[in-house]
């Protein structure tokens, strides 16, 4: 702790000594942009923000007003105000709270600028960006949304102008869910939540929470972890955009810089959110510099089977590990502790980690992003508890996997890939990103119907990791594979191979390679999946079967500079077949001929095969049993028609 001091106590000097010499000044003059890189941590309490208050009811549903407003926000107490930009008067938003299956209105209001101001300049070569002027939506990210309330990127809407959402909260996971909502324009969404444009919206299902005795009212704290840069040496000082790394300096959780929160020696739930838009965490918490545990009771979207051990001691989870857009739930035990132990959230990744982000410098308070202060204030009895079991009766995801009907592949592509990957970003020099070498404006190729399970493999070409996050539902995370035994190679291969149009078989760019199964605490409900680069990631899901939750979706990398240019593709969720229904298709993707049949459950089905459409006595192909689901074969548009009839067996 002596030496934690002395670095803050250089810290305060350094941050003394800019402002003499004018280079940290507060408002006092201007100069080139300058980012802030020493203060003194621990020294802001942690803010917790509010509960959002209904202001009324329509037809006996809740009514939410949630303005997005420019405001003034002083995030150090060694800091100047600075503009962002919220909701409800407040960044972070007001936390939403809602019940699972019981529907709210929350009316969205831009009150912001009508343009962008110099510190928040906007990609103008991105697509869907309109010079300088200011466009935003609201994404509930995580929730089972119907499309015209699921904040689609294109469905922007002005200063001014206002939209009223209807929010179904139906819980897919059956238990809860810790959500988030956030700004989700087309090309300018990187910009909107930098500004401030984040909070959170919690679904609590108390007839399952309750009987678990986790921690709760005021010991059940949400935690946004964000990162940032600022100007002082400008007036007026500002947050700072340009010219800096798309991972920022300072550490931030709710709002303020490396802040501190006092404890109870008693259980705490923490709901931790990674809101950056590029920066992985590796979270670990320490205690006098040695590891101190959490245990991860949940993932994004619902409860783990049992708790996981989080600790810098444990080789298969040493740290709380997060993608942009991920979320966790954690029970921290403190009691035990006496009153003025500290404890400190880090940042920690190996030197040589390949994660990027981080890459140096993790930030400029070594690493820490939190403290928490022992106090103890209330002597009665914790009445809390962390049950070993969580769930009952979870969804193994390998057995789900089983059932599937349909394997998608999606490829993540980077214009900084060797060797160049051509095609899309030879056409767009603009083009950074590109999911399965195409725009988010090129028609639609994924296309599932509802009730159906299917397995989507990311296949991650370039050599940085992605978070690919799927909206609507709610996923499983089945393994992860390198690339053969010798990646560079093996992607290089893959890349040359589409490039010339004699792509082969996924398991010939892998050989030698074996997957790797998803970590303990990855095995909940997740809509964020941490696809590793020049690796294949699996996830299994269903697709949700309730009418209100067909029509127009996207999926994406959630690093917002990616999903901004242009890594990002619509999908649109189709009706189910009928039994006996056929759809005949093209392949958006291989452009082959596909047959898309409705199948009942327990009823087998004949394929009838046959050498073209004039033979009139197919041969007898293999018996399918009838899953409910679609029935997909599909045809290589080379060959003659095969498929000849489907019929039940009698």
């Amino acid at each position: 702790m002596k030496l934690l001091l002395l670095l803050s106590l250089l810290a305060a000097v350094s941050v003394l000594r800019a402002a003499d010499s004018g280079h940290s000044g507060h408002g006092s003059g201007s100069g080139t942009p300058m980012a802030v890189t020493n203060l003194v941590p621990f020294v802001d309490p942690l803010p917790i923000p509010a509960v959002a208050q209904p202001v009324g009811l329509s037809n006996g549903i809740p009514v939410y007003d949630m303005p997005m407003e420019q405001l003034m926000h002083r995030f150090h107490r060694d800091l100047p105000e600075v503009p962002v930009w919220g909701y409800a008067g407040s960044y972070p938003g007001p936390t939403l709270v809602a019940l699972a299956n019981q529907p709210i209105y929350v009316r969205w209001i831009n009150r912001l600028p009508k343009e962008y101001p110099a510190w928040l300049p906007p990609n103008t070569n991105n697509h869907g960006v309109h010079g300088s002027l200011v466009q935003n939506v609201v994404h509930l990210h995580g929730g089972a949304n119907q499309p015209q309330f699921d904040g689609h990127p294109t469905a922007w809407f002005r200063p001014g102008e206002e939209r009223v959402y209807y929010y179904d909260n139906t819980d897919l996971s059956g238990d809860h869910e810790t959500l988030w909502y956030h700004d989700h324009a087309i090309g300018v969404t990187a910009n909107n939540v930098y500004a401030g444009l984040t909070g959170f919206y919690l679904l609590q299902n108390p007839a399952v929470e309750e009987p678990l005795g986790l921690p709760s009212g005021a010991y059940d704290i949400p935690l946004a972890f964000q990162d940032r840069d600022l100007q002082t040496n400008t007036s007026p000082a500002t947050l700072l955009s340009v010219g800096v790394p798309p991972w920022h300096h300072l550490p931030v959780v709710n709002g303020k810089i490396a802040p501190y929160l006092e404890v109870e020696p008693r259980k705490y739930r923490f709901r931790i959110l990674n809101g950056c838009g590029f920066r992985t965490l590796g979270l670990a918490l320490l205690k006098e510099g040695q590891s101190y545990p959490m245990d991860q009771i949940a993932t994004d979207d619902g409860f783990l089977a049992s708790p996981v051990r989080i600790a810098l001691t444990n080789q298969l989870v040493s740290t709380l590990r997060m993608m942009p857009g991920e979320r966790a739930e954690v029970v921290v035990d403190f009691s035990g502790l006496t009153n003025g132990t500290q404890l400190i959230v880090t940042n920690s990744f190996d030197d040589d980690s390949r994660a990027l982000p981080p890459f140096e410098p993790l930030n400029v308070l070594g690493g820490t992003f939190l403290q928490f202060r022992v106090q103890q204030k209330d002597p009665s009895p914790d009445p809390s508890r962390l049950p070993s079991v969580l769930v009952t009766n979870p969804v193994v995801a390998t057995d789900l996997a089983k059932r599937a009907v349909r394997t998608r592949t999606v490829t993540l592509d980077l214009a900084i890939e060797t060797p160049f990957p051509g095609l899309v970003f030879s056409r767009d020099t603009n083009l950074f990103a590109s999911l399965n070498m195409r725009r988010f404006m090129d028609p639609v190729t994924e296309t599932p119907r509802a009730g159906d399970i299917e397995i989507w493999q990311f296949v991650n070409l370039s050599p940085e990791a992605h978070p690919m996050h799927i909206h609507l539902l709610d996923f499983f995370v089945l393994d992860r594979m390198p690339f053969g035994t010798n990646q560079a190679t093996s992607v290089s291969n893959y890349i040359t191979d589409r490039l010339l149009g004699r792509l082969k078989p996924l398991e010939v760019y892998t050989t030698g390679a074996k997957r790797r199964p998803a970590l303990p605490n990855e095995l909940g409900p997740k809509d964020v999946v941490r696809c590793g680069p020049q690796a294949i990631t699996r996830v299994v899901m269903q697709w949700p079967t309730e009418p209100q939750f067909r029509g127009p979706y996207v999926y994406h990398c959630h690093i917002l500079d990616h999903e901004d240019n242009d890594m990002m593709r619509p999908m649109e969720v189709l009706n189910p077949l009928l039994p006996g229904q056929i759809h005949i298709d093209i392949d958006g993707l291989t452009g082959e001929p596909e047959i898309q049949f409705g199948t009942a459950l327990g009823t087998n089905y004949l394929v009838e095969q046959g050498d073209d459409l004039g033979n009139l006595t197919p041969r007898p192909g293999p018996v399918l049993p009838g899953t409910g689901m679609t029935l997909y074969l599909s045809e290589p548009a080379d060959l003659p028609r095969r498929f000849h009839r489907i019929a039940p067996v009698p």
